[in-house]
C-alpha cells in the first residue's frame, strides 16, 4: 500500500492535509467514526472525515496541534488524550505516515466485544461498605497466568512528573469510571502463551492508581470461560486487594 493511500489522498503530494487521525477499535479491528467527536487543540477548523473512515484537517497557516481529544458520546469507548505527531520539518514534502495518527479507543461499560473475547465487568469502591465511595481513574489490566505460572502483563511503571497531569496522554489500559465500574478485556495473546485448562483460563484483575508513584493491588486468581465474559459482574474493594 502507498504512502498515499494510508491516508485516502492521491498520488501526488496534498499540500493541503495536515493531520490525519484514525480511530481504531483494537478488538474488532475496525476504524470508529460514529457518536465520537475529535478535536485537534491548537487548530481553529474541525476535521473533515474522508472517504478511508479517518478524521483530517487541513493546513491553517503555521498551525500544528499539541494533543487530540477524543470524546466518545454513546458510552461505548471512554475519553482520550493523545500527544500529537511531531511537525514535520517540511510539511509540503511530508510522507503520509509523518501526518498519520493512530489512537486505539479504550473500552468503557457500554462496550459490547464480539464473540470469542475474554473479559470481566465489575465496579471498584473504597470498601466494602455499601455505601463505599467508588474509585475512579483507576487503571484495570486483566492479567493472564502464562504456562510457567507467571503473570502478564507485568503492572505499570512509574512515569514522568507530568503524567498525573489532567492534559496528559491517556494511558493504554482500561480505567474505572466516575462510579467505579469497568470493563476489561483480554486483548488477544498467542494461545501458547495462556495457561487454558478444559476451556478455561487463569486471570485476575490488577488495579493501579497513580501514574507518577503508582500503587498496584491485585485480585486473588479466577477461572473463567476463555472466549467469554461472566454474567455476574465483581463487585470489588480497593482495601481488600493484595499489593504487588
Amino acid at each position: 500500500m502507498t504512502a498515499a493511500a494510508v491516508l485516502g489522498l492521491p498520488d501526488r503530494p496534498n499540500r493541503q492535509v495536515l493531520l490525519a487521525v484514525e480511530l481504531v477499535d483494537p478488538f474488532a479491528r475496525t476504524r470508529v467514526t460514529r457518536e465520537v467527536g475529535v478535536v485537534a487543540v491548537g487548530l481553529k477548523n474541525p476535521p473533515i472525515v474522508n472517504a478511508s473512515g479517518r478524521f483530517v484537517w487541513l493546513v491553517e497557516e503555521r498551525a500544528w496541534p499539541a494533543r487530540i481529544l477524543v470524546t466518545p458520546t454513546d458510552g461505548r469507548y471512554a475519553a482520550a488524550i493523545a500527544a500529537a505527531p511531531p511537525r514535520p520539518a517540511d510539511l509540503a514534502r511530508a510522507r503520509a505516515e509523518e501526518r498519520l495518527l493512530r489512537i486505539q479507543l479504550r473500552p468503557a461499560r457500554g462496550y459490547q466485544p464480539d464473540q470469542g473475547i475474554t473479559g470481566i465487568r465489575g465496579c471498584l469502591r473504597a470498601t466494602a461498605a455499601p455505601n463505599a465511595r467508588p474509585i475512579a481513574g483507576a487503571r484495570v489490566q486483566l492479567a493472564w497466568s502464562d504456562p510457567n505460572g507467571d503473570w502478564l502483563p507485568p503492572k505499570p511503571l512509574p512515569e514522568n512528573a507530568g503524567a498525573d497531569d489532567p492534559g496528559a496522554p491517556s494511558p493504554p489500559e482500561a480505567q474505572t469510571d466516575a462510579d467505579g465500574e469497568f470493563l476489561a478485556l483480554l486483548r488477544r495473546v498467542p494461545p501458547e502463551a495462556l495457561n487454558v485448562d478444559n476451556g478455561r483460563m487463569t486471570v485476575r484483575l490488577q488495579f493501579t492508581r497513580g501514574r507518577v508513584l503508582p500503587e498496584t493491588r491485585a485480585t486473588p486468581a479466577y477461572s473463567i470461560p476463555e472466549g467469554g465474559i461472566p454474567a455476574t459482574a465483581l463487585a470489588l474493594s480497593w482495601a481488600d486487594l493484595d499489593p504487588i
